[in-house]
């Protein structure tokens, strides 16, 4: 029996049927932002040539902050530069290193990630699976004190291990919702760079 049910076929041909033109969603062009395209330009320029840099985009919701990324990352990709995005959500702010945990595992997967040290691998492993554990340590702020100077050694020694095989934008988007932990990890990071092949590009509300 080959007949077909009456929403069945209406949906084989609903797929087949280009979009209307009144469906399609509208390409707002970007303007007014020239001078920051060039901007960021400049520093992926620096980046490239081992010269690390960071960048902050503050304004007030709806300005256009994630567009004029979209676009940088666009331009970045066309000119050879890997990237990997994350977003900050509201409920980020009570969960400890919430976006270092998302970031960790696309890092470890990028080429030239292998070259990290033994150590590095087998720490974000613990970390990303919650199993910490510090032996050498009976106090707890001594426990909280030595996992943060791993965990700086082990982002300092993997962004050197992948930036050494290309260039990285790092994008972290809504960074006011940033853990206290993730944000003053990233910061003691951010100072450490000089001659990696890196860019840092944050987004976040006044």
């Amino acid at each position: 029996d080959l007949r077909l049910s009456a929403g069945l076929m209406r949906r084989r041909i609903a797929d087949r049927m280009p979009p209307r033109q009144d469906q399609l969603p509208a390409e707002i062009p970007l303007v007014a932002r020239q001078s920051f395209m060039e901007t960021l330009a400049q520093f992926l320029d620096d980046a490239r040539a081992k010269h690390a840099r960071s960048v902050v985009i503050q304004g007030d919701p709806g300005i256009g902050k994630s567009r004029l990324l979209s676009e940088f990352l666009s331009f970045a990709s066309l000119q050879g530069t890997l990237f990997h995005r994350v977003t900050c959500r509201s409920t980020d702010a009570h969960r400890p290193l919430a976006i270092l945990l998302e970031l960790i595992p696309l890092l470890r997967g990028m080429r030239g990630a292998i070259g990290s040290s033994p150590e590095t691998l087998a720490f974000f492993d613990a970390l990303t699976q919650h199993r910490l554990k510090s032996k050498h340590f009976k106090s707890p702020s001594r426990r909280i004190e030595a996992a943060h100077s791993h965990l700086d050694e082990a982002l300092l020694d993997i962004l050197l291990a992948v930036t050494e095989e290309s260039p990285l934008v790092i994008a972290i988007e809504d960074g006011q919702w940033m853990d206290i932990a993730a944000a003053t990890g990233l910061q003691r990071l951010v100072s450490k760079l000089e001659k990696e092949r890196l860019l840092v590009f944050f987004t976040a509300r006044p």
